[in-house]
């Protein structure tokens, strides 16, 4: 529903002239600590079920604009993977210069994952 609702409003940007765009792939919000701190009992692994969710939108979204580019004459397009690079950070912090990445920098609660203002 969501890469449908995208489709219609790049074709609408397309009609007015649109023709270059970049598109940022979703976060892996169910391993962040505000969607841990939020799910009840939860132990620090990701969450499965937004995990889930999240690699079926990003699926969605690289298949589609191939063919947006294909059907759209002088469509093109750029798109951020920020499903990786968040979790290749997150699996491998030492890599990347980070030694804690389990709890945020700062909030409440569990995690650290409540904003605080």
């Amino acid at each position: 529903m969501v890469i449908g609702n995208l489709t219609i409003v790049i074709k609408e940007m397309y009609k007015k002239g649109g023709r270059k765009y970049v598109f940022l792939s979703l976060a892996p919000w169910g391993c962040t600590p505000l969607f841990k701190a939020l799910e009840p009992g939860n132990t620090g692994a990701c969450i499965d079920g937004l995990t889930t969710i999240v690699k079926l939108h990003n699926k969605a979204l690289f298949e589609v604009l191939p063919k947006l580019e294909r059907e759209l004459k002088g469509f093109k397009y750029s798109i951020a993977d920020f499903y990786t690079f968040l979790i290749e950070r997150i699996n491998n912090p030492s890599k990347y210069g980070f030694k804690e990445v389990k709890i945020a920098c700062f909030g409440t609660g569990p995690y650290r994952g409540i904003p605080s203002c």
